[in-house]
């Protein structure tokens, strides 16, 4: 069988235009039908509303509904409105919020461990023992580190709210050691950061870091340099950081403003800080100060460790210190051969100065 191969062209205005020309008395038609459909409609639309109880019914239901809206209006528009404040409370937490703007792939922790030694013993043969207080002791504090008080204070000074700042907070009470029967000693703060870089501590600069049971006796700032003691002693640590032992602890700051003797005598006499919070003496010594400059450069010892103390001690006297460094802790000095991130072990002999300074 032979079949016909030729190709013809054809235009696609042509084509348009042959179906356009076929159509055309259907597409009339249509048009026709539609205005009479439409005719009759609005006619009959036209006759009803003409029609007077058709009209009395449709007054009475626009009665009604109007009588409703206005009845519900300031609850329609209560509602609204709290709808709106949620919208605009939502999107500035998607904004603001520390947690929810993290990198999942950049999530830093820092991580502190608090060792709380009560003396607490089980004194074998006995059958009738001493209470331990460390559980309620450990529970104290994280109640304290969780509250909202202490949360304010510290979303304040790192410049945040403390909603999102709770956010990044976890405070947990554990044990040290394997035995399940071994009694809680140990309070572990978690905090998240924004940057695995900035979240680093000092704890990450050893090399011991697969160990556990390392924390730090006192903390210094990350804008601080300086000695600071790494141990898993925790009766030496809480002996070295109580205030009723009168450890010394000896700090070099350069302060902006002019340290005059006036400032020595009201640090040797105890300040009260900016929050209310009294502070005890200290030794304010005056290295150095630039009258032009206005600044001074000093050493100070003291004989407690509270927040941001030796900053806030300046402040509360209209100064403020730039820079800061811990030389000494009781008998141990900061070993000069150390550069800033490198440490060392400990002698035997340090060891012992320090037990026996706080015995």
């Amino acid at each position: 069988m032979d079949y016909n191969t030729d190709e013809q062209e054809i235009d696609l205005k042509d084509l348009m235009f042959a179906v356009f020309h076929k159509w055309r008395p259907v597409i009339l038609v249509a048009v026709i039908c539609g205005l009479l459909l439409g005719g009759v409609k609005g006619y009959m639309t036209y006759k009803s509303q003409s029609d007077p109880e058709v009209r009395k019914e449709a007054d009475l239901a626009y009665s009604a509904d109007l009588e409703l809206y206005e009845k519900n209006k300031e609850t329609y528009e209560r509602e609204i409105e709290n709808l709106r404040t949620d919208i605009i409370n939502q999107q500035d937490y998607l904004d603001n919020s520390i947690w929810i703007n993290m990198s999942p792939y950049d999530v830093g922790e820092a991580r502190v461990d608090l060792y709380v030694s009560t003396g607490y013993e089980i004194r074998p043969g006995m059958t009738y023992q001493n209470r331990d207080y460390t559980d309620t002791i450990l529970q104290a504090y994280q109640s304290m580190l969780t509250s909202s008080a202490v949360m304010e204070d510290v979303a304040k000074q790192v410049g945040t709210e403390p909603r999102y700042l709770q956010e990044l907070v976890t405070v947990t009470i554990g044990t040290i050691g394997v035995d399940k029967n071994q009694f809680s000693r140990l309070l572990t703060i978690n905090v998240n950061h924004t940057s695995k870089e900035k979240a680093k501590t000092v704890l990450d600069l050893l090399d011991e870091r697969t160990r556990n049971d390392l924390f730090p006796v006192g903390r210094l700032d990350k804008d601080t340099e300086g000695l600071l003691l790494i141990t898993n002693d925790g009766d030496l640590a809480h002996r070295l950081l109580a205030p009723k032992k009168h450890v010394d602890k000896v700090y070099y700051a350069d302060i902006r403003g002019v340290v005059t003797d006036e400032h020595v005598r009201q640090f040797a006499s105890g300040l009260t800080l900016s929050d209310g919070t009294a502070v005890m003496p200290g030794e304010l010594v005056v290295l150095d100060v630039d009258s032009t400059a206005k600044t001074s450069r000093i050493r100070l010892t003291i004989h407690e460790g509270k927040f941001h103390q030796v900053k806030r001690m300046f402040e509360a006297v209209g100064t403020e210190v730039t820079y800061l460094k811990r030389l000494s802790m009781g008998p141990l000095s900061l070993d000069e051969n150390l550069l800033p991130g490198e440490y060392r072990r400990l002698t035997d002999e340090e060891i012992n100065m320090l037990k026996e300074a706080t015995a």
